[in-house]
């Protein structure tokens, strides 16, 4: 099959990256989406870059790209703090039936969004992540998925680290059937993460397919390297997963508990596995930290 009889059998694509005060890190990941090999694909993708409140050199770096992508970018400034607030923002003003997430620190292959596209050619109505391999072997192995295997989530007891925002990708009916991103999660929030898996929940208990995808790969240069690092990643992780079962006990879903079961028994392995580890099992004190956090503030009552 011709590239230009393919492209044009595949639905458009709507890449999203959102940013803030990485100016550097998010030149090279444009970089990267500029050298995508994609012949015949282009001119049915576009690039929606969202500026979630940048104080650095972020939007020289964006408007320098747009002046030689070989796609359509649209800039978006987003005041309001949060990534899941900034993911919203650049749905919005995307055009394109498929949204295909990744982050400002991570470089896609060269086949990615071609990849992508082919994923959704039969079914919008779906959410798919793909592989999120390690850039650098110095970094902390977190925030990667490297599974070669196809999958799909069938319980929630399999929810965490099914999927990652930094490589998410799902057609526009979702929103329209589940809703957007929840604003009280993700980054720049209180609750500090978990805005993707809080979606990706909301999409599987409504029933639509959740599927992990290895051929979709980016790499990512999260540059965390130290204990420090360790800590404070995966505290935010589980004061987010603790804000997020709250939020659905609070609406009478308990599901949720067997993931928390699930992740509290396997931290615990872990730790009997290596006993003089105790930074593990204090981490998983913020999965408490992050159910009252949700409980005792007024904003739980808003919709998703």
């Amino acid at each position: 099959m011709s590239a230009a009889v393919e492209s044009a059998a595949l639905p458009a694509v709507s890449i999203v990256i959102c940013t803030r005060n990485r100016a550097a890190s998010l030149g090279r990941t444009l970089e990267t989406i500029a050298s995508l090999d994609l012949p015949g694909v282009s001119a049915e993708a576009e690039l929606v870059i969202v500026d979630n409140g940048s104080t650095d050199e972020t939007q020289a770096e964006i408007a320098a790209f747009r002046n030689r992508a070989p796609l359509p970018v649209i800039h978006v400034l987003e005041g309001r703090p949060g990534l899941a607030a900034a993911r919203n923002a650049g749905i919005r003003r995307a055009s394109h039936p498929v949204i295909l997430f990744t982050d400002d620190d991570c470089l896609p292959a060269a086949d990615w969004l071609l990849t992508a596209a082919r994923l959704f050619s039969s079914n919008l109505l779906q959410v798919v992540g793909g592989r999120v391999e390690l850039y650098n072997p110095d970094h902390l192995e977190l925030s990667i998925k490297t599974s070669l295997v196809e999958d799909r989530l069938r319980g929630v007891g399999g929810l965490l680290g099914f999927v990652h925002g930094a490589n998410l990708a799902f057609g526009r009916p979702v929103i329209d059937r589940i809703g957007w991103f929840d604003v009280r999660f993700g980054a720049g929030t209180r609750l500090q993460s978990a805005e993707d898996t809080e979606f990706v929940y909301r999409a599987f208990r409504a029933g639509l397919p959740v599927l992990y995808e290895p051929d979709l790969v980016v790499r990512h240069d999260h540059g965390r390297s130290g204990r420090r690092d360790w800590m404070r990643l995966t505290r935010g992780y589980c004061r987010g997963v603790g804000g997020m079962a709250m939020k659905h006990l609070m609406a009478g879903r308990t599901d949720l508990l067997r993931m928390v079961y699930w992740d509290i028994l396997s931290g615990y392995r872990s730790w009997r596995a290596a006993p003089g580890n105790w930074r593990l099992p204090l981490s998983k004190l913020s999965l408490v930290s992050g159910a009252v956090r949700f409980a005792l503030s007024s904003s739980w009552r808003r919709p998703s």
